[in-house]
């Protein structure tokens, strides 16, 4: 297979309700993947209103961001039964992410976004009262995630950010191989490192990465198993060793989907090559 660059030429958009600025001038790259990766959907449920961003807290539920009335709903990641809620600050009417950061000084933190400002929103009592600090995304940030005293974060087209809250500096982090404004990323374990994935509102799947604490490196891309409208978040849980995945059909209702995901060692050119000297 020949890997190539190829420039997309396409005008930018103002920004929708869901947080999509639309096509943007974008340069996408290809790098030859390194591993074949396929997802299979296991269940879904229809989402209580939207379902933007996702975070999974174990054992607890899974949250998903309803920007428009006003809360963070905490759903059972086996039944889809909503059962805890999160009262957004009233300021937060654009917001998209979250994240759960147990290791806070002090009490366990909620972090959200809001793609109408520059600020994150952070809580310590469970939503009873909300903060502000400063978003190193400013209005570009959409999905979020935390893992090992860091949280992540998309930022508009071809990048994601690591960062911690009021510390600089962070890394920002390139994803050439996207399409689209970013929507979705979740992080998790893999094989002594960091599995890194993440989606676009426009996407039809995932791209997979992974973070040796110096850069990305490339995995490959995986189809979704369901034809989506608009795809929004990702959430990796370790303890159900899946990945959940919010989108909106064509009638544009939420679900949230679980999906199973195999990552295989690609069989490129090199490592023919080196089969080939094994023997």
């Amino acid at each position: 297979m020949n890997f190539f660059m190829i420039m997309v030429l396409t005008a930018v958009a103002l920004t929708g309700r869901n947080g999509d600025s639309g096509p943007a001038l974008a340069e996408q790259v290809f790098r030859e993947p390194s591993a074949d990766i396929t997802l299979t959907l296991v269940s879904s449920f229809p989402a209580d209103g939207r379902a933007l961003g996702l975070y999974m807290i174990e054992e607890t539920g899974i949250l998903g961001v309803n920007n428009v009335a006003g809360v963070i709903n905490g759903y059972s990641p086996t039944t889809g039964t909503v059962t805890f809620t999160l009262d957004l600050d009233p300021a937060n009417t654009s917001c998209f992410g979250v994240s759960f950061d147990p290791e806070a000084p002090g009490a366990e933190h909620f972090y959200t976004n809001d793609w109408g400002g520059n600020d994150l929103f952070y809580t310590t009592n469970w939503g009873t009262s909300w903060s502000t600090v400063f978003d190193p995304s400013f209005n570009e940030g959409r999905g979020m995630d935390f893992h090992g005293g860091y949280h992540w974060t998309t930022e508009g087209y071809q990048n994601i950010i690591r960062f911690i809250p009021e510390y600089t500096p962070f890394d920002v982090l390139s994803v050439p191989e996207t399409t689209g404004q970013l929507s979705g990323i979740t992080v998790f374990p893999w094989e002594g490192n960091l599995g890194v994935a993440v989606t676009s509102y426009g996407a039809q799947g995932i791209w997979f990465y992974i973070w040796n604490e110096v850069t990305l490196e490339y995995m490959g891309y995986a189809q979704f198993p369901t034809t989506p409208s608009e795809s929004y978040g990702l959430a990796h849980s370790e303890d159900l060793d899946c990945i959940f995945w919010s989108y909106t059909d064509s009638s544009e209702n939420f679900h949230i989907a679980r999906l199973a995901f195999e990552i295989s060692q690609a069989f490129t050119q090199n490592t023919w090559g080196g089969i080939k000297t094994a023997f």
